[in-house]
């Protein structure tokens, strides 16, 4: 994505104005001023040339978007041909468990990225993975109140949610190629 000072290294985009925020601060504290770009946008429509990404990082947030096969096909056009996807997220243990929250139940990325058009699709578990989240949301609950700290209130918030169900779900880490 070229800019008024060339081209651009990191593009980041995501629905919340704060997160934008937070992430803008964050790339002045990590001298990234002026390499790195954050929108507020859509995944389903995130602004960004096609054929302009050279890799595509989603982590934990191709989940939440409304249509994710839309949010799949729009990483795919502004990937470059051979351009990498990267995405992390949960799968169901037992696909359709009604315990599971509903955009849980059904998911599988490498159906939704083949569907997409992405080759190459590998999807990567280790359990270790499931064990460290979940140890993080117990390690932020018995933190105790968090004060004005809102990233450790928000992580509490979804600690609370997430628990009761985490043991139902793998943690992957899915990789794809722009064809």
């Amino acid at each position: 994505m070229a800019g008024p000072r060339g081209t651009r290294r990191l593009v980041g985009v995501d629905f919340s104005p704060v997160a934008v925020a937070q992430a803008r601060q964050r790339a002045v504290a990590y001298t990234m001023k002026g390499t790195a770009h954050f929108v507020v946008n859509d995944l389903t429509a995130t602004g960004i040339a096609p054929a302009s990404v050279a890799a595509a990082v989603s982590i934990d947030a191709l989940q939440y978007a409304g249509d994710r096969a839309a949010a799949a096909i729009e990483a795919r056009r502004i990937l470059r041909p051979g351009g990498r996807l990267v995405v992390t997220g949960w799968h169901p243990l037992s696909p359709g468990d009604p315990q599971l929250p509903e955009r849980h139940r059904h998911t599988d990325w490498p159906a939704v990225l083949r569907a997409a058009g992405f080759t190459a699709v590998q999807c990567h578990a280790r359990p270790a993975w499931s064990h460290t989240y979940k140890s993080i949301y117990r390690v932020a609950l018995q933190l105790g109140d968090p004060g004005p700290d809102t990233a450790l209130a928000g992580l509490r918030s979804e600690a609370r949610r997430r628990l009761p169900t985490a043991h139902l779900l793998r943690r992957v880490a899915v990789t794809a190629v722009s064809g």
